[in-house]
């Protein structure tokens, strides 16, 4: 550790680099200064993330746009070869869609000149074939570009949870410093605290003590089930169909909705439209939404396709409408160590998913370098797209509430450490 640092903040280290306790004089409130540094190190870290993040975020919905464009284009080509060769020509509808596929073509850089009239489309017979033509080319550069922004999301994708489960580890030190401080301290712990912080999201408050981080594991079924069938559909041959584990793993996943579904039956919202069902609860201190389709069983390309874009996971800590503005907090030295168990508990969950990452990245580059425009499906890229934004999505939401959890136990106790400093110096000066 920075011995200037050590000397600024107030904080002494030993020669094996363990935190001591405050030096007696160094600072009104050594604790306050270190609290500070270490909020705003994890401030400028959870920034960076937030922009990785709308990074992501924002590939992903220009790569389902392009795909969208892409689609339509090649129906629009689709259409013009079958009016071309159908027994009764229509210049008129024709024109239409020849139009259509103009307009859409000049994104991938293929201009064509707009038709007009019927005698011109009489007349030019060969000129609108070899239009055709050019669309069908316009069609696989859309593909190529979609390829392009697939692996482009992958890398910021990987750079992501790089970064995340960085932040994890510098969690998991300032996690073992700070046991370090409290054992140190002297006698137990009293303090008001604020509870405007996000450690009072995370932690439980009651009857003048701070328990948890509460951990929402029964929620982590439905991850490692998106997770097993994200690995599997990865390995899908990009010139066959689907395979019987995909639609096995798919189907373990709407199974886990399921169970997700009845666990929840007592507290739950529940809205159903379309055969689309939105589910809405609370587990422990998180909110949670997801929207799936109801699908019992998976066992055709159609439903494959159906049930990957319709689900969504959302999931965020919140503090209870009823908290107070400020708290007493009487804790022993124990009780404040219990409650680095939950957050040690939720440090190995991320860990966890850091594995669930390295697997998938194995994976997903094995994938992204086989894609070709020239021998794969719009249909499998595009799936893919959504497969890649749908694992992103839930991993994300796990890891990093996980960590948050943790961070949060953190933050308590280094407010505690610096209330309870205050609170003692001040009775001091009473006597």
């Amino acid at each position: 550790m920075n011995n200037l640092f050590l000397a600024v903040s107030g904080l002494q280290s030993n020669s094996d680099d363990q935190i001591s306790i405050p030096v007696v004089g160094a600072t009104s409130n050594p604790y306050a200064v270190a609290n500070k540094v270490k909020e705003t190190e994890f401030k400028e870290m959870d920034a960076d993330l937030s922009l990785m993040k709308a990074d992501i975020h924002e590939l992903t919905d220009n790569t389902t746009k392009t795909l969208s464009a892409v689609r339509d284009l090649s129906d629009d080509v689709q259409g013009c070869e079958s009016l071309l060769a159908a027994e009764r020509w229509s210049p008129a509808i024709f024109g239409r869609v020849y139009n259509h596929a103009a307009k859409v073509s000049a994104l991938f850089g293929h201009e064509s000149a707009l038709v007009s009239g019927t005698e011109d489309l009489n007349e030019n017979r060969e000129e609108l074939v070899a239009g055709v033509q050019g669309f069908g080319a316009a069609v696989k550069a859309g593909v190529e570009t979609v390829i392009k922004m697939i692996k482009a999301t992958f890398v910021k994708i990987k750079e992501f949870f790089k970064g995340l489960f960085d932040k994890k580890d510098k969690v998991k030190k300032d996690t073992e410093s700070i046991k370090t401080l409290i054992r140190k301290h002297q006698g137990g712990f009293k303090a008001t605290l604020p509870t405007s912080g996000e450690w009072a999201k995370y932690l439980t408050i009651k009857d003048h003590a701070v328990t948890g981080p509460a951990l929402p594991s029964h929620l982590l079924g439905l991850g490692e089930s998106i997770y097993e069938f994200v690995t599997v559909f990865l390995e899908i041959d990009q010139k066959k169909s689907f395979t019987q584990p995909i639609y096995d793993k798919l189907t373990h996943v709407q199974n886990a909705l399921v169970t997700l579904e009845r666990t929840f039956s007592d507290r739950a919202k529940r809205a159903e439209k379309d055969g689309v069902v939105t589910l809405q609860s609370h587990a422990a201190n998180y909110k949670f939404e997801v929207t799936y389709v109801n699908l019992p069983k998976i066992s055709s390309p159609v439903e494959v396709t159906r049930a990957i874009k319709s689900l969504r996971f959302r999931m965020s800590a919140y503090k209870p409408e009823n908290t107070p503005e400020n708290i007493e907090v009487q804790m022993t030295e124990a009780a404040v160590m219990g409650i680095f168990d939950n957050s040690d508990k939720a440090l190995e969950l991320a860990k966890s998913i850091q594995a669930w990452g390295d697997r998938l990245e194995k994976e997903g580059d094995k994938f992204v370098k086989q894609l070709k425009a020239e021998n794969v499906d719009g249909h499998i890229v595009g799936l893919v797209s959504s497969v890649m934004s749908l694992y992103t999505n839930v991993a994300m939401t796990y890891a990093d509430n996980y960590i948050k959890s943790a961070q949060a136990a953190n933050q308590f106790a280094r407010l505690l450490l610096e209330k309870s400093a205050s609170a003692d110096k001040k009775g001091d000066k009473n006597e």
